[in-house]
């Protein structure tokens, strides 16, 4: 939530930006590409256009246009909504309003004004949920090659390798509208937290030994929801 927030941006950073608002001016500019609506160069800061992203590739904006001014500005507010009973575990709803104004004035028609205009969208931030979990993710059998001991204890076990870019990690991972979360001991994401526990060794030949890891899934919105996987090491 909060990388996603415009009210957890430092007060320096501006929450206002340009647009051109026509395609007049637009073409007058020499921006590549730039149309009626389309956000001026150099006037977005990086730090808020990374929280306009909205997860997507491109700053989810609505487009303003004028006939008019060249030019408008427009500045963004974030509301954040919790649940007034369950704030932990209900879902957040995120209110994100632009204000267009222009910025020069206009002259306006007898008894008119060339007043600021409004638009907002919700963003939803909806808590996972055991039935996100990838069940295909955790693999049956591990291998690790190391120098073994003769007599193994749990001490001597490799740990749970964790996602990286190119590895998933041995760990149960968290498929989230096809965005991939790699859950590890220790640390939660939102309400979902794992651990495990490992069995005794079984020695099949001098320095080489499996056991059995189990890892416990819990959802501590729904305590009565756990889910357990068993991985051969």
């Amino acid at each position: 939530l909060d990388a996603n927030t415009l009210t957890t941006l430092p007060a320096n950073i501006s929450k206002c930006y340009e647009v051109f608002s026509n395609n007049r001016s637009a073409t007058a500019s020499g921006q590549v590409g730039a149309v009626a609506g389309t956000t001026v160069a150099g006037t977005m800061a990086p730090q808020l256009r990374a929280r306009l992203l909205a997860g997507g590739l491109t700053p989810l904006l609505p487009t303003f246009t004028d006939g008019c001014t060249d030019r408008i500005r427009v500045c963004v507010n974030d509301v954040v909504a919790f649940d007034a009973i369950d704030p932990l575990c209900e879902d957040v709803i995120l209110t994100r309003t632009f204000t267009a104004t222009e910025i020069a004035v206009c002259p306006t028609a007898a008894g008119e004004a060339n007043e600021s205009v409004t638009s907002s969208f919700r963003i939803i931030f909806n808590r996972p949920t055991l039935e996100d979990l990838d069940v295909s993710a955790v693999e049956p059998v591990v291998y690790f090659e190391q120098c073994g001991v003769a007599n193994p204890t749990r001490a001597n076990y490799p740990a749970p390798r964790l996602m990286t870019p190119t590895f998933r990690g041995d760990y149960p991972v968290l498929n989230i509208g096809g965005r991939i979360f790699g859950l590890r001991s220790g640390e939660a994401i939102c309400n979902i937290g794992v651990t495990y526990a490992d069995g005794e060794a079984i020695v099949t030949c001098p320095f080489t030994y499996k056991f059995v890891r189990t890892y416990t899934v819990i959802d501590w919105c729904n305590p009565g929801d756990v889910r357990t996987f068993t991985q051969v090491v």
